[in-house]
């Protein structure tokens, strides 16, 4: 094959193929072995591999026998033009436009609706949680749908929406007071560089998500971000009532994640690490 391939790997191709399908056992040996294959001949062709995390590197390596020398890590990147924080009035106003009461405390969790995302998680942690001024907003797509309702059965602090336009999604992170990524750990997945988690920061929220995958990577707990335990619905109700109790911490938190964003995680940073690398295959 003629030219240089440089190939950017945002996940795990093979495992999220049956993590996100709902398949007996034996569809889903089937299907992994041969998306496998294909993962296989893809990895091998590029002459440079990015991942999005450094376990996205140990499985590159550990997995299909790439030389370390041939993976780069580089953390996503967001618009940070976009993404970014609003006043109070304007973030009222928006709650207003959308029906939404400006004294509720909004909880967002934009997520896609499948088993890896531990969206489930959230919902069961709203459960525990006895504010009443609090408000959930699911956004998202997938087939976790159903279990989601069904376990938050018909609590009216919860709006369960499907999956809005990409212009659309940047108001409700605006318009929220914590972002919540509950991701888990599901067929050997783990969330990389959540886009979520870096858009909420980038528009200067607390951000609560799970310790695992690139997440923890990223987020300086108590710093920039809060981490917790997977699969914990407690952790996160605890860690929400936390810092919706400490206005002045929520603040210090979400300026943290608005500048550590700014510097790390936006395009032009970004664009120049990738072009460093591919001035380095056009050498070879």
């Amino acid at each position: 094959m003629k030219g240089n391939i440089i190939l950017t790997l945002h996940g795990y191709f093979a495992r999220e193929t049956i993590n996100y399908g709902d398949y007996n056992e034996k569809e889903k040996m089937d299907i992994f072995d041969y998306a496998m294959e294909i993962e296989k001949i893809a990895l091998e062709r590029a002459k440079a591999i990015i991942t999005v995390d450094s376990r996205l590197k140990e499985y590159v390596v550990n997995s299909f026998g790439i030389p370390e020398d041939k993976v780069f890590v580089i953390y996503n990147f967001i618009d940070t033009e976009t993404f970014k924080p609003i006043s109070e009035e304007k973030k009222k106003e928006l709650r207003i436009r959308k029906g939404i009461s400006p004294d509720k405390y909004i909880i967002l969790v934009p997520r896609r609706y499948v088993k890896k995302n531990g969206v489930i998680f959230a919902a069961r942690a709203l459960k525990l949680m006895d504010d009443n001024d609090v408000m959930m907003i699911f956004i998202g797509r997938g087939p976790e749908k159903e279990n989601i309702i069904n376990e938050l059965g018909n609590d009216e602090r919860a709006i369960v929406l499907d999956a809005v336009p990409y212009e659309q999604i940047v108001e409700y992170y605006q318009l929220a007071d914590i972002i919540l990524v509950p991701s888990i750990t599901s067929d050997d997945v783990e969330e990389a560089t959540s886009l979520s988690m870096l858009e909420g920061m980038a528009c200067g929220k607390v951000v609560i998500c799970s310790n695992i995958g690139g997440m923890k990577e990223i987020v300086k707990n108590g710093q920039t971000g809060i981490l917790v335990p997977q699969k914990s619905p407690e952790e996160i109700a605890g860690a929400l009532k936390s810092i919706k109790r400490n206005q002045e911490l929520r603040a210090e938190i979400g300026y943290n994640a608005r500048k550590y964003v700014e510097e790390n995680h936006s395009y032009i940073s970004h664009a120049k690490k990738f072009i460093q690398i591919y001035e380095s295959v056009i050498k070879q």
